[in-house]
């Protein structure tokens, strides 16, 4: 254990109330007095509303002078009352207030307090079950014990020398600066210091998992665990239906769009009637002008289009064989070109050109039976 452990209870459990209390006088005249404070109202829509908090006795007693320090305080400011100096007197008449004088703003406050908890129940029973139930249930459900740290801290020779110090460093001590010397001194604190603390803490976790074990067993634990289970069935049902609701009015609101498009389309373009006729015709600017007839067309072929058209027929006619004349071909086989004859004579180029089997076999014949230079000799001749 170190120091980290000061987030789970590092509260000084004897810190002056003072301290820890901000003094929030009302400033204005428009704040609810105490007794419309106090009511508690359901909502127009019938649904159960989370109680009010319940009010401290001092906040009772700083709307009851509320008023009347205001009024002073104008008067021996020139009409002026900050809520600073409302804050200040108010604080002081409550801390000059007798024991006896206390007990009516007590008295009041512990009653709020009662309200709270009565509705608080209600609330808890209509809104939140589980919660209802547990704290129902609270004096059999076992508590946790503190950690080594938290025993460390409410230990009163601890807590002591932890005032000194802070006092001996020239500063007020503080709940905030009385927990932060504690954590130092938990962190620098040896094995044996820490030794008691510990030991106390773990024989404290026994018992609880003793009461744990038995507390698993009750009827009342049974209870809470199917109240968790119907929550949490009752939470997925409303989420499934709030994404369905969800869903439903995004397709609404998608088929909405696509209409008032369609119907802005339709608006856009102009219609004009036949006279005597209640036939619509569209507009000339609307009706997209026919695409000329081929024989209409007056543009030119380019040259170069002219010849890919020819080299591609050429290629079609290569795939299907070349057309060599029979007696060429004989003749060429005497010498031993008919194989390069049939090469030569079904390349593209070749074909495109229109040469006959004759002037083939005799571009072979003059390069000496090699199919490129032949090629070159009778595209070129």
């Amino acid at each position: 254990e170190d120091a980290a452990e000061s987030a789970e209870s590092a509260v000084d459990p004897t810190a002056d109330a003072a301290e820890s209390r901000v003094v929030t006088p009302v400033a204005n005249a428009e704040v609810a007095s105490p007794a419309a404070e106090l009511s508690v109202g359901a909502a127009p829509s019938g649904e159960v509303q989370k109680p009010k908090k319940p009010v401290s006795a001092y906040w009772l007693f700083s709307q009851q002078l509320r008023e009347e320090v205001t009024q002073m305080l104008k008067e021996q400011n020139d009409g002026k009352a900050s809520f600073g100096d409302i804050a200040k007197e108010v604080s002081a008449r409550w801390a000059a207030l007798a024991d006896a004088e206390k007990k009516e703003f007590d008295d009041k406050a512990n009653a709020d307090k009662q309200r709270y908890a009565a509705e608080l129940l209600a609330y808890q029973k209509a809104c939140d079950p589980v919660a209802a139930l547990k704290k129902k249930y609270e004096a059999l459900i076992p508590k946790r014990p503190a950690s080594a740290y938290a025993l460390f801290c409410q230990d009163p020779a601890v807590r002591q020398r932890a005032e000194q110090a802070v006092a001996a460093s020239g500063e007020a001590a503080t709940s905030r600066l009385l927990s932060a010397k504690l954590a130092v001194m938990w962190k620098a604190a040896s094995s044996d210091e820490k030794g008691p603390f510990q030991d106390a803490h773990w024989k404290e976790h026994g018992v609880f998992q003793q009461k744990q074990r038995v507390w698993l067993a009750t009827p009342e634990y049974a209870e809470i665990q199917k109240a968790e289970r119907e929550q949490e069935e009752r939470r997925k049902a409303a989420e499934a239906a709030e994404a369905a609701r969800v869903r439903s009015e995004n397709l609404t609101a998608k088929r909405a769009a696509k209409s008032e498009a369609a119907k802005g389309a339709a608006q856009q373009t102009p219609v004009k009637r036949k006279a005597g006729k209640g036939a619509a015709v569209s507009s000339p600017e609307a009706t997209p002008k026919a695409k000329p007839l081929a024989a209409e067309a007056t543009t030119p072929v380019p040259a170069a289009k002219k010849a890919r058209r020819s080299l591609k027929s050429a290629a079609m006619i290569a795939e299907k064989g070349p057309q060599i004349d029979e007696k060429v071909l004989a003749e060429a086989a005497g010498m031993g070109l008919d194989a390069a004859l049939r090469n030569l004579a079904s390349r593209p180029e070749v074909v495109a050109a229109a040469k006959s089997s004759a002037e083939i076999l005799a571009a072979l014949q003059t390069s000496g039976g090699l199919v490129n230079p032949a090629k070159r000799s009778l595209i070129g001749s």
